[in-house]
């Protein structure tokens, strides 16, 4: 409900709308003699400005009689006047009424509609009419009554998802338009380093090929680590990601970065001296690793199908990274996932 005042003189405050008693009349009332205006206030005008109108929110009102009254104050001593009844613009006092309770209208929206088994989907009602009541038929024999519920689809199909939605005026029910399509699932291979080594700047003869831990930092002493993979498995398919899982087993500040080398060297020859070079751009790198843990670099640019791929570690920082090497308790693992 809204009560509309037209302005024919304006004031730093137009008052405030509070409900008063209805007894009393147009012809009758005086100051001596009128309701009192102490009940909480409905709306508040502010500033006003002469020949606008102004709108008060008297919603709260309670319009439960055959009559409404409002008293107006206002607490500046520059008057605010409106148009009262008998002038150029009456007040009116505007309610909005609810037509009758109509039945909910269903709608939701759903994501992702594809992907490879298992598929898990995330449902958002979107249906107007205030539903009270939601029932979802997911295409492969599941259901919920969630309101925003998930479902894993964990076989390959095309699947037609309906929502029914109800309450006490009736229901109603729609299917998506479009269909949620799962698709084979995809294939993860995981292979073990065949050859890894680390070398040492101040040795740059030696080879420490058989040691338990890979080794990276840049200071006095230089230590750089190298890995060669035998990938197999993955003929004309795409590579949905890579990564090179490694185990910590000294904390550091930086967990280096990875890169592609020659797969020129071998475990047991490779040193200092006669190392690949890491010189190219870095496929990824860490920040800060704990002890104990497992980290992961994602190095899905560098496999491109079968065939040998050499990664080089490096750190820039003198405070040394280690893993665990193939001789050690925790190999490092390259981890395939192919498209299906």
């Amino acid at each position: 409900a809204t009560l509309r005042l037209f302005v024919t003189d304006p004031s730093p405050d137009g008052g405030s709308v509070r409900v008063v008693s209805d007894d009393w009349v147009e012809g009758l009332i005086t100051f001596n003699n009128a309701p009192p205006i102490a009940g909480p206030i409905l709306a508040s005008a502010g500033p006003v400005t002469a020949g606008q109108w102004v709108e008060l929110d008297v919603s709260a009102a309670a319009l439960s009689g055959p009559r409404l009254s409002f008293g107006l104050t206002s607490a500046v001593t520059n008057s605010a006047l409106y148009s009262s009844r008998e002038g150029v613009n009456a007040p009116e006092l505007v309610v909005e009424t609810l037509g009758p309770p109509q039945p909910p209208a269903a709608d939701f929206s759903a994501s992702p509609l594809a992907g490879g088994a298992p598929l898990t989907v995330d449902f958002t009602d979107l249906s107007t009419g205030a539903p009270t009541a939601w029932l979802w038929d997911f295409g492969d024999g599941g259901s919920s009554t969630e309101r925003d519920p998930s479902h894993t689809y964990p076989d390959p199909g095309s699947y037609d998802v309906t929502l029914e939605v109800s309450n006490d005026q009736g229901s109603d029910s729609t299917t998506s338009l479009e269909r949620v399509e799962v698709g084979e699932p995809a294939l993860v291979l995981q292979f073990e380093p065949s050859e890894d080594a680390r070398v040492r700047s101040s040795r740059p003869a030696d080879n420490y090929g058989a040691t338990g831990e890979l080794r990276a930092k840049t200071s006095s002493t230089t230590y750089a680590s190298y890995l060669k993979f035998d990938v197999a498995g993955l003929g004309d398919s795409p590579v949905s990601s890579a990564v090179l899982r490694l185990f910590v087993t000294n904390e550091s500040r930086s967990g280096g970065s990875v890169h592609r080398v020659d797969d020129g060297w071998t475990e047991a020859g490779v040193t200092f001296a006669n190392a690949p070079a890491i010189d190219t751009p870095a496929l990824d790198s860490l920040g800060a690793v704990s002890l104990g843990t497992a980290v992961e670099f994602d190095v899905t640019a560098a496999i491109t199908g079968d065939g040998t791929v050499s990664f080089g570690l490096r750190s820039d920082i003198s405070d040394s990274v280690l893993y665990s090497s193939r001789e050690g308790v925790s190999p490092p693992v390259l981890v395939i996932e192919r498209a299906p």
